[in-house]
C-alpha cells in the first residue's frame, strides 16, 4: 500500500509539474502512454485529469482518443456528463477505431440506469465481430434485456437465442428469460421444459416452482397443481401467497373437491392485497356455496355483480340459493327475480323464475311481488312448455296467497282457458273478493260475486258458504225473500253441516223471520239454532233466548216469553234490562201487577242507566193504578217527571196525574198538571187532550169562563179554528195513509202554511218529509225532520232527530249532523238511538278532526255497555288515535290492538299501521317488519296503508344499514302504488339514500 501510495503520488506531483510548465506540449506520446496507463490501472480520476489536459493538444490523433479516454473515465466515475461525453465523441469521430467501444461503454451506462431503448440504440453501433465471445454473449444477453424490458418480446428472445456457451456468464439467465417469454407468449410446454432445465441454479430455486405451478394450471395438469400447491403455499414468500392460494383452489375446484378448494380460495381472500375480479369473487362464492358455506358465499356473489352480464346472472342466482339456504328469503326473492330479469341464459332465466315462485309463496305477502305477472307472461310465451302444468298450478297457488283478490281477479278472468286448478282458484278467488267487499261495505258488489262463486262446483265448502253470505248480505238490504231463499239453500246442502256457519244460518233466518212478523217460524230457527250450537256463543245464545222471548211475547205466550227472557237475565250477556223490562209486560198480560212491579224495581235498582228506566216508572205507576194504589202510582209519575222531565213519557205522566186528581175531585191538582201538559208541550196529542179535560173540569166547577180566558192566549187551542185545523189535517193524512206521496206534501204544506202552529203542525211536519224522503227529494226530507226537532217535543221529536242526524252524516255534512246527534242524545228514549247519538257524535268529531272530542264521546259509548261490536271497535280505534295525538304510545297501542284485529277493514289498515310504527319507534324493529308484512296480508285492498307500511319497512333497513333493501324497497312503492302524495315521499326517501 505505501508503495502504490507513493507512486500515485508521484505521478500527481508529475502531472501538477507537467500542467505548469506545459510539458505536454512538449512529449504527447509519453503523457497518453501515462494516461492510458493510469486509465488501465483503473485509477479514472487521475486519468480524466490528465485526458482532459491531453484532449487540448492539437494532434487529431491523439486529441480523439483523449477525448475517449476521459469519456469513458467520466462513465466509469459515474460523473453526470459522461453519457453526453460518449454521444459527443460519437457524433465527432464516427469513423474512428474506437466508435463501436464508445457505444458499447454508453450502451452499459444506459443499461445500467434502466434506460433500456437508449441502451439499444447504443449498443446496435457496436461492431460485434471485434468482440470476444464472452463480450458478444454479454451484448446479446443485455440486447435480449434491453428489448424485453422495452415491451419487444419476440426481439428478445432471438438474441436471448444467441447466448448459447453453457459456461457463459448470462446463459442460466438468458435461458430463464427465454423461458419466461414462452411463458408470457402461451407457449407453456416449451417454457417448462426450460425452467426444468435451469430449476436446481439457486438463482431460480424459489422463482420457478411459481412458473411451473401457473403452467400445471395453463395446461389444465391439475393433479399437479394439487400435489404441488400445499406445499409452496407453505414455504413462499407472503407476496406470491395469494396467487399459489388461487391457483391450487382452482384445480380442488376443477376436481370437485370443494371444501379443500373453498379452504384454498379462502386463503387467496385473505391474503390477497389487491381488489379482487369479479370473476375471482364468482369462483370463490361458488366453491363456497358448493361447500354449503352458504353465508360465507353471500358476500362474494354480491362482489361479482357489478355489471349487466352473464355473469352477474349467474352470480345473481346462486345468491339467491344462499340467502334461501340461510332464511333470508325476501333477499333471495330479490337475487332470483334479478336472475330472472338477465336473461342472457335462458335455462337460469327459468330456473331462477319458478325459484322466485317458490321464494313468493314461502315469504311474507309483499303486494308489489311481479310473480303473477311474471308467470302470467311466462306461460303465454312458452305455451308449450314441459312446466306449463307447473306453472299453472303455482299460478293458482299466487292467485290465492297474494291477497290482492281484486288484481288476481282481473287477471284469472282475462286467462280465456283455465285447467281445473285454475278453475277451483277462480271460485275461492271471488269469494275472497266477495269478503273484502263486504268488509269495505260494498253489499252489491260482494252479493254479486258470492252469487258467482255458488255457481261454481269446484269446492263444495266455498260454494255453501258463498250461499250463507249472499243470505246475509240480502237480509242486510232487506229483501227478506232472497235471504230466506239463500239461507234455506245453504242449510240444505250436503255439506252445510261441515260448515263453521252452520248453525248462524238458524240464527240469521230466526231473524228474517222475527223481521217479517213470522213469530212462529222464528221461534222454530231460533230453537234450531240453540240445539245446534249449544250454546258455545254465549253471545248469540243470550240473543236468541231474548228474540225467543218477544217472539213469544208477540204471540201471546207469556209464560215462555217469561221462561226465556229468564234465560237472559241468567246469562249477563247483554239486554238484561230491555229482558227485565219485558218480562215486567208479560207479567202484565198475565195479570200479575205485583209481580210486574217486582220486575219493574230489579230494573230500576240494577240498572239505572239503562234507556228502559222511563219506562219503568211509567209502567210501574200504571201498575199501581190497576192495583187502585193511586198514591203509590202518583209516587213513580213523580220519580219519571223529575228524572226525565223533557221525555215524552213525562207529558202521558203529567196527564194522568191529572186525570187522578180529577178522579179524586181535586180540581186544583188536577188543572196543574193539565195546565203543565199544555204550558210545557203545546201541539201535542197531549196537549189536546188536557185542554178538552181542563174544559170538563171548568165546566164541573161552573167556570166556563175561565176555560175561555184561559186558551184565548193558547194559539193552537183557538175554540173557532180547532174543527178546520183538525179537518185539514185530517185531509193531508189520509193521502199520506194511501201512500199518495205527491198529493200529500201539498196537502201537507197548506195545512202548514195555515196552522204553522196547530196542532197537529209537528205530525204533518214529520209525514212531509217522509213523504220527500219517498219520493227522493232528500234536502227537503232533512230540512223537514229539522222542523220536527225545533218543535217542542213531540212522539216525532226522536225519531225526526234520529233521520235527520243519520242523513246528514251519510251526506258528509258533518257540522251539520253533530248537533242533531248531540240534541237526539238529551232525547233518546230508545236505547238503540242513544247508541245511535253517541257513536254519530265519536264519528262526526273524527271527521271534524277534534279527535279529543271524539275520543270523549267514544268512552261515553262504550260507558253504556250496550255498543254493538262495530261501534266498539271504532270506540277504541278513536281512543288510541287521541293517545297517539298525545304521544302516550303504550295507552294508543293497547287500544289498537282491538280495531287491528278487523281484517279486510280501512280502520284496521290504520290500526296496523299506527301498531307497526309503534314497534319501531320503541325500537322494536323485528316485531315492527313482522307487522308490516302482517298488514301487507290482512289488508291487501287498503293499498294507502300497505305502502305506507312498506315506507315504514325501508326506514327499518336504512336504520340496519341495509340500504340496498331500503332502496328496492322505495323503489317498489314509486312503481307500484298509484297515488301522488306517498309516490313523492318514497321519492324524497330514495333522494336521500343516495346512489
Amino acid at each position: 500500500m505505501r508503495i502504490l501510495f507513493a507512486t500515485l503520488l508521484f505521478i500527481a506531483l508529475q502531472f501538477q509539474a507537467f500542467s505548469q510548465e506545459s510539458a505536454i506540449y512538449q512529449q504527447p506520446g509519453l503523457d497518453q502512454r501515462l494516461a492510458e496507463d493510469l486509465f488501465w490501472n483503473k485509477h479514472f480520476g487521475v486519468a480524466r485529469q490528465l485526458f482532459s489536459e491531453i484532449s487540448e493538444i492539437p494532434e487529431p490523433e491523439i486529441q480523439s482518443d483523449a477525448i475517449f479516454f476521459e469519456a469513458i473515465s467520466a462513465a466509469e466515475l459515474t460523473h453526470a456528463d459522461a453519457p453526453a461525453r460518449i454521444r459527443n465523441f460519437i457524433e465527432e469521430y464516427p469513423e474512428h477505431a474506437l466508435a463501436g467501444e464508445a457505444n458499447l461503454y454508453l450502451g452499459k451506462l444506459y443499461f445500467r440506469e434502466n434506460k433500456f431503448k437508449d441502451a439499444i440504440r447504443a449498443f446496435q453501433g457496436v461492431e460485434i465481430s471485434s468482440l470476444s465471445r464472452a463480450s458478444r454473449e454479454e451484448l446479446f444477453f443485455m440486447i435480449g434485456y434491453a428489448q424485453l424490458r422495452s415491451g419487444e418480446p419476440a426481439t428478445a428472445k432471438s438474441y436471448f437465442q444467441r447466448v448459447t456457451a453453457q459456461n457463459a456468464a448470462y446463459y442460466s439467465q438468458a435461458r430463464y428469460y427465454l423461458a419466461h417469454i414462452d411463458y408470457l407468449q402461451g407457449n407453456y410446454k416449451q417454457a417448462l421444459g426450460v425452467f426444468e432445465q435451469i430449476e436446481n441454479d439457486r438463482r431460480y430455486q424459489k422463482i420457478i416452482p411459481l412458473y411451473k405451478i401457473q403452467i400445471y394450471h395453463y395446461l389444465g395438469e391439475f393433479d399437479k397443481v394439487m400435489s404441488m400447491g400445499p406445499g409452496l403455499f407453505e414455504s413462499s414468500s407472503t407476496i406470491n401467497k395469494p396467487e399459489i392460494a388461487r391457483i391450487t383452489g382452482n384445480a380442488f375446484f376443477q376436481a370437485k373437491d370443494y371444501v379443500q378448494a373453498a379452504n384454498y380460495l379462502g386463503l387467496y381472500e385473505r391474503t390477497n392485497r389487491r381488489s379482487l375480479s369479479r370473476e375471482d369473487q364468482y369462483l370463490i362464492g361458488f366453491v363456497k356455496y358448493k361447500a354449503g358455506e352458504y353465508k360465507d358465499a353471500i358476500g362474494n356473489f354480491q362482489q361479482a355483480i357489478r355489471q349487466n352480464d352473464e355473469l352477474s346472472q349467474n352470480a345473481y342466482y346462486y345468491l339467491g340459493i344462499c340467502y334461501n339456504e340461510t332464511g333470508q328469503k325476501i333477499y333471495a326473492g330479490n337475487a332470483f327475480l334479478a336472475a330472472y330479469k338477465a336473461g342472457f341464459d335462458k335455462q337460469i332465466s327459468e330456473e331462477a323464475l319458478f325459484n322466485y315462485i317458490k321464494i313468493t309463496l314461502e315469504s311474507p305477502f309483499n303486494p308489489y311481488n311481479e310473480a303473477i305477472t311474471l308467470l302470467e307472461n311466462y306461460l303465454r310465451a312458452n305455451p308449450g312448455s314441459v312446466r306449463s302444468d307447473e306453472g299453472y298450478d303455482y299460478l293458482s297457488q299466487l292467485y290465492l296467497s297474494s291477497r290482492n283478490y281484486r288484481q288476481a281477479l282481473e287477471s284469472i278472468e282475462a286467462i280465456e282457458r283455465k285447467n281445473p286448478r285454475l278453475q277451483a282458484a277462480y271460485q275461492k278467488i271471488l269469494f275472497y273478493r266477495a269478503a273484502e267487499l263486504f268488509n269495505l261495505n260494498d253489499l252489491q258488489g260482494s252479493l254479486d260475486l258470492y252469487k258467482k262463486a255458488a255457481e261454481l262446483n269446484h269446492d263444495d265448502m266455498i260454494r255453501n258458504d258463498a250461499l250463507y253470505w249472499s243470505g246475509e248480505i240480502s237480509y242486510r238490504q232487506n229483501n227478506l225473500a232472497a235471504a230466506i231463499k239463500y239461507y234455506k239453500d245453504f242449510l240444505n246442502s250436503s255439506q252445510a253441516r261441515r260448515s263453521a256457519e252452520y248453525a248462524n244460518a238458524f240464527y240469521s233466518l230466526g231473524y228474517v223471520h222475527f223481521n217479517r212478523k213470522e213469530h212462529g217460524e222464528a221461534i222454530t230457527q231460533f230453537n234450531k239454532y240453540l240445539e245446534v250450537s249449544q250454546g258455545k256463543d254465549r253471545k248469540l245464545a243470550s240473543d236468541s233466548y231474548l228474540r225467543l222471548g218477544d217472539a213469544y211475547f208477540a204471540s201471546k205466550q207469556y209464560d215462555r216469553a217469561i221462561s226465556n227472557y229468564d234465560k237472559v237475565i241468567a246469562s249477563k250477556e247483554s239486554a238484561m234490562d230491555y229482558a227485565l223490562y219485558y218480562k215486567s209486560l208479560s207479567e202484565g198480560a198475565k195479570g200479575n201487577y205485583s209481580r210486574k212491579i217486582e220486575v219493574l224495581k230489579i230494573l230500576v235498582n240494577n240498572y239505572p242507566k239503562s234507556g228502559y228506566v222511563d219506562e219503568a216508572y211509567y209502567e210501574t205507576a200504571l201498575a199501581y193504578i190497576l192495583l187502585n194504589q193511586e198514591s203509590q202510582a202518583l209516587v213513580y209519575f213523580d220519580k219519571l217527571i223529575q228524572a226525565f222531565p223533557t221525555n215524552t213519557k213525562s207529558i202521558q205522566a203529567w196527564l194522568r196525574k191529572g186525570f187522578i186528581y180529577f178522579n179524586r175531585s181535586d180540581y186544583t191538582q188536577a188543572i196543574n198538571s193539565f195546565k203543565t201538559v199544555v204550558d210545557r208541550f203545546p201541539g201535542t196529542k197531549e196537549s189536546q187532550e188536557a185542554l178538552a179535560a181542563l174544559k170538563n173540569i171548568y165546566m164541573e166547577m161552573g167556570q166556563i169562563d175561565q176555560y175561555f180566558a184561559y186558551v184565548r192566549n193558547i194559539p193552537f187551542a183557538a175554540v173557532d179554528i180547532t174543527e178546520e185545523d183538525s179537518l185539514n189535517f185530517a185531509v193531508a193524512e189520509n193521502f199520506y195513509m194511501q201512500n199518495r206521496c205527491d198529493q200529500a206534501i201539498g196537502a201537507f204544506q197548506r195545512y202548514l202554511d195555515k196552522f204553522h202552529d196547530g196542532a197537529y203542525s209537528p205530525n204533518a211536519l214529520f209525514y212531509q218529509a217522509e213523504c220527500y224522503m219517498k219520493t227522493n227529494q232528500k234536502q227537503k226530507a232533512v230540512e223537514g225532520f229539522k222542523k220536527v226537532a225545533q218543535k217542542p217535543i213531540s212522539r216525532f221529536t226522536e225519531a225526526a232527530l234520529a233521520t235527520a242526524s243519520g242523513m246528514e252524516f251519510s251526506a258528509r255534512n258533518y257540522q251539520e249532523a253533530l248537533p242533531l246527534f248531540e240534541q237526539l242524545e238529551m232525547v233518546a228514549e230508545d236505547p238503540a238511538h242513544q247508541q245511535a247519538a253517541l257513536a254519530g257524535q265519536m264519528r262526526c268529531h273524527y271527521q271534524l278532526k277534534d279527535i279529543s272530542a271524539a275520543a270523549g264521546a267514544a268512552n261515553r259509548l262504550l260507558s253504556t255497555g250496550r255498543a254493538t261490536q262495530d261501534q266498539t271497535t271504532e270506540a277504541h280505534f278513536i281512543i288510541g288515535l287521541h293517545y297517539l295525538s298525545q304521544n302516550d304510545l303504550t295507552a294508543a297501542e293497547s287500544e289498537l290492538l282491538i280495531p287491528a284485529r278487523l281484517k279486510g277493514t280501512e280502520m284496521g289498515a290504520e290500526a296496523s299501521y299506527h301498531l307497526a310504527w309503534i314497534a319501531f319507534t320503541k325500537g322494536r324493529k323485528a316485531e315492527s317488519e313482522e307487522k308490516i308484512y302482517a298488514l301487507a296480508e290482512d289488508f291487501a285492498a287498503s293499498d294507502y296503508w300497505v305502502a305506507k307500511g312498506f315506507i315504514l319497512l325501508a326506514d327499518i333497513y336504512a336504520q340496519d344499514g341495509n340500504t340496498f333493501q331500503a332502496r328496492e324497497t322505495l323503489q317498489s312503492v314509486i312503481d307500484n302504488y298509484v297515488g301522488p302524495e306517498l309516490g313523492e315521499v318514497a321519492r324524497e326517501k330514495l333522494r336521500r339514500l343516495g346512489n
